[in-house]
């Protein structure tokens, strides 16, 4: 999420194109535009049909000029820039996949969420913080839509006897809290890898 002490916006008041059909659009409406009908979801392939572009970003010289920034919020994971009418989603230099993975569905989420407020020009962060702003929570559980769509996700929770969330998490190319996260969304129980250690020194007594 932006602060105007970090990098205020440049000059223009009115939104992009591109961030004009994004908005509002939902994960499902995403993944048919995008023609992704199966799991896992390559991000890669959804941004590119989408005609925005990403990669990665060194944010180690902003994170240097914003230190109380940093020390209040955590480190930078990732950014969506407008310039013009084009639409730039990056991630940190040495983000695991599945962070790299998460952020651009965030960093996307953003723009379908709250196009409003992204005027070109804008420069949009995602801190490694938990928070509970609205904006950030609503573009954390459409970025768990986007990569967990509920109906694979149901059909793969009854198939399994013990519904782990670490194999639907390794199904889904996610991590283990993120697909945790996004079941107790959906209210559907689960077991996790500590409740693997429990059972073990249940067993085990």
């Amino acid at each position: 999420m932006l602060e105007s002490d970090i990098v205020p916006n440049f000059e223009g008041k009115i939104m992009c194109k591109k961030l004009r059909d994004l908005d509002g659009l939902t994960s499902d409406e995403i993944l048919l535009i995008s023609g992704v009908d199966s799991y896992p979801v390559n991000m890669q392939t959804v941004l590119k049909k989408l005609g925005i572009k990403s990669g990665a970003m060194d944010f180690s010289q902003i994170e240097a000029q914003i230190p109380e920034v940093i020390k209040r919020r955590g480190s930078i994971l990732g950014a969506v820039t407008i310039r013009n009418d084009d639409v730039n989603i990056f991630y940190s230099t040495g983000s695991t996949e599945h962070r790299k993975k998460f952020t651009l569905a965030h960093e996307l989420a953003h723009c379908c969420l709250n196009a409003a407020s992204l005027r070109k020009g804008h420069i949009e962060f995602r801190f490694d913080e938990n928070t509970s702003d609205p904006k950030e929570v609503a573009a954390n559980i459409f970025a768990g839509q986007l990569l967990i769509p509920e109906k694979p996700l149901r059909k793969m929770y009854n198939s399994l006897v013990i519904p782990a969330a670490d194999v639907m998490a390794r199904e889904f190319e996610v991590s283990t809290h993120v697909m945790e996260a996004r079941l107790e969304y959906l209210g559907l129980g689960f077991y996790s890898p500590k409740n693997y250690d429990d059972m073990n020194g249940e067993a085990n007594v």
